[in-house]
């Protein structure tokens, strides 16, 4: 099982990838007053090659099946965080002379 297939989130926790790359990228969007960009990513599961029955043809199908999920994933949190976003004050236009 390799120790993959758990919902503890610490199990999962890449320390570049999870905290320094991401502090670093906050870190410095707070300092340079830039838009806040993160970036990041989890440690990868690993894919038992001796499980799949045709491996050229299932290693397809656990591509898809991880671009669909990391979509999916973006969708649910993506798309209810839009009502979470503060309105900006818009600046009036100056009037030409």
């Amino acid at each position: 099982m390799l120790g993959r297939v758990t919902l503890n989130p610490l199990k999962h926790i890449d320390p570049i990838g999870t905290i320094a790359i991401p502090g670093f990228l906050i870190a410095m969007s707070v300092l340079t007053k830039a838009p806040l960009f993160i970036f990041g990513w989890a440690k990868p599961v690993p894919v038992q090659f001796a499980n799949l029955r045709n491996p050229k043809r299932d290693m397809f199908w656990v591509a898809i099946g991880w671009a669909d999920g990391q979509s999916r994933n973006g969708h649910r949190v993506g798309i209810p965080s839009e009502g979470l976003r503060r309105p900006t004050k818009r600046q009036a236009m100056p009037a030409s002379r």
